[in-house]
This record gives C-alpha cells, structure tokens and sequence, in this order.
C-alpha cells in the first residue's frame, strides 16, 4: 500500500508541473522529476525492509528489485540534470522494464499457481536458479529498449518537409483566419446587443 502511495504522490506533481509552464506557475522547475525521484526512495525503502525475517530467495529476489529500483532513481537524477541526454532517458527506460517484468516475475517465484514447480525458498540452487533468471531480464529487457531506440532513432532521422503553400492568386475569394474572427466576433457582439435591447 505504501508503494501506492507513493508513486501516487507523482501524478499530481506532473499535473501541477504541466500547467506550470504557463506564466503562472504552481510549482518550481524539475519539481516532476524531484517528485518521482522521491517514489522510487521511498519505493525503495518500503522492498528493502519487507526482506527482513524471511528465506533466503526471498531476500534475494526482493534485493536485486531494490538494485533495480536505486538505478532507476539514479537514472531520473542524470535525466534531471541532463535533460537532453539520449542516454539517461533510455537508462531510465531500462530500469522501468527490468522492474515491471522482474516483479511479474518475483510473483511466480513466490506464487506459482502449479503446484508441483515451486521454488524452494531456503534451496541454494533455487537462489542460484534465480539470479540466473534475473540476468536473463537484464538481457531481454536491454534487447527491447534498444529495439525501441533504435526505431525512434531512425524515425527521427527521416526528414519531415512542409506542404507548398497555394499561390496567392488561388486564394482570391478564400477569406483568411483573422477576416473570419472578425466576422465571428462581431456578429457576437451585435447578438448580446440586440438581446439586452429586449
């Protein structure tokens, strides 16, 4: 529950900093960052001392999410600081990936719904099994995050070019934009006008 609420602390934070970037802003520069930096400690924080008191795997698979968690939030400080930064923003990409698959994953460890493949949770091998699993994350989720660059990279690389505009001649006739707001206010105006007279 304590995880909830505080990757909930992050959503109005980005509200608040979206409509920030209008002249009158509610909160301060980098305060969605800060926000979501804070999740993650706290985040954290709460999978570090829910190992405490239990089986060897359990420690261990809850420990590499913590790592996880800690280079996510390092990720989002180098962002933070470097907001051009192709690199940090695929890191943190990364790290997001790793932990979503390695949480579904930490509930198959734990819960298997098959009965006969459970994992031993004070079997050495298991824990050996699992740090095994978990670099095999580390593989898959890098292959995807690189695909995903790469395909932005080159659909970056393509060149975008405006239509022509119609000649002038073409256009006798055409009222602009700024003739038709006129239009529109006036005839608006002349509407409340009329309907005070009554």
């Amino acid at each position: 529950m304590a995880t909830y609420v505080f990757c909930g602390l992050s959503g109005p934070v980005d509200l608040l900093t979206a409509r920030s970037s209008m002249p009158a802003g509610v909160t301060p520069r980098d305060a969605d960052y800060a926000a979501l930096v804070l999740s993650f400690i706290g985040e954290g924080l709460v999978f570090h001392a829910h190992t405490h008191g239990r089986a060897p795997l359990d420690v261990l698979i809850h420990e590499l999410l913590v790592y996880v968690i800690a280079a996510q939030a390092a990720c989002l400080c180098v962002e933070m600081a470097q907001r051009s930064s192709v690199v940090a923003a695929l890191s943190r990409g990364y790290c997001a990936v790793l932990q979503g698959t390695w949480l579904i994953q930490i509930a198959f460890v734990l819960f298997d719904p098959r009965k006969n493949k459970r994992w031993d949770p004070r079997s050495e091998r298991d824990c050996m099994l699992a740090a095994t699993v978990f670099a095999a994350h580390m593989v898959a989720a890098l292959v995807y995050v690189s695909l995903l660059g790469a395909i932005f990279a080159r659909r970056g690389a393509v060149a975008y070019y405006r239509v022509p505009q119609e000649p002038r001649d073409e256009m006798n006739g055409c009222s602009d934009a700024s003739a038709t707001r006129g239009t529109i206010i006036s005839t608006f105006v002349h509407s409340q006008a009329h309907a005070s007279k009554k």
